[in-house]
């Protein structure tokens, strides 16, 4: 039985995705951190039209191994990038 299933996370309409607050609410962190993930390309990601979906078998592989809270964008302190 798949990680998420028995966690108690998935119900019986099991999805193949989430969008990005869903995945933060199964994951209890913030958007904004599921974001982070993304954009850090430690998470996969697809875009569907505006939406991005997250595959519910990544999750689950991501839960799997270990990963440091991703850092936030910076912005040099001068202004340029």
């Amino acid at each position: 039985m798949p990680y998420l299933v028995r966690m108690g996370i998935l119900t019986h309409t099991d999805k193949l995705a989430v969008n990005v607050r869903e995945a933060a609410q199964m994951l209890s962190v913030s958007p904004r951190t599921i974001q982070n993930y993304i954009r850090e390309k430690l998470l996969p990601a697809r875009k569907l039209g505006r939406r991005t979906v997250i595959e519910i078998r990544s999750l689950q592989k991501f839960l799997r191994t270990d990963h440091p809270s991703p850092a936030p964008a910076r912005v040099p302190p001068n202004g340029r990038g």
